[in-house]
């Protein structure tokens, strides 16, 4: 691209412009699905910047530099964040968070047990599975006297005889 006069005049014996400069420019590089762009210009050394809508993840670089005729990094893409699944009820979140690609993991009180995944992943707004449950531990009842008991597992829903 042509930047300065593409013309000029000897005046006096001065130039009435200076020397133009010949810059490369990069293609359009679009706008992300469910996202917007910062920067009109795609001239060398010209950024633009990425972002994505309320509820979306970006995946990839959020800039891009216009350099020699291409761009630093490709045009990123914006997932589906996924909804707050909750909390098990005797049960709490460990750590994670909502975004594409990310993880949410679950632990039990003391006292309970974990029935179901302990990790769930979010792919496009959807979770990978529901949450788990906590389901209460029974204490050990104890030998009968003069006895036997069979069975050691004392979980919910599970029997000794």
């Amino acid at each position: 691209m042509l930047v300065g006069s593409a013309t000029s005049v000897c005046h006096k014996g001065a130039w009435s412009h200076g020397l133009p400069q010949c810059q490369a420019t990069c293609k359009d590089p679009r706008v992300p699905v469910n996202g917007k762009r910062k920067g009109n210009t795609f001239i060398d050394g010209d950024t633009v910047e990425f972002t994505c809508d309320e509820n979306y993840s970006l995946i990839g670089s959020s800039i891009s530099r216009c350099m020699g005729g291409r761009w630093s990094s490709a045009l990123p893409e914006c997932k589906a964040s996924c909804p707050d699944p909750g909390i098990p009820v005797n049960g709490e979140r460990v750590d994670g968070s909502f975004g594409h690609g990310k993880h949410l993991q679950f632990r039990c009180k003391p006292g309970f047990w974990l029935v179901g995944s302990q990790l769930i992943v979010c792919s496009e707004g959807t979770w990978s599975n529901e949450i788990p449950t906590c389901r209460a531990v029974c204490r050990d009842p104890g030998m009968p006297e003069n006895g036997t008991r069979i069975g050691d597992d004392f979980r919910d829903g599970q029997m000794v005889a």
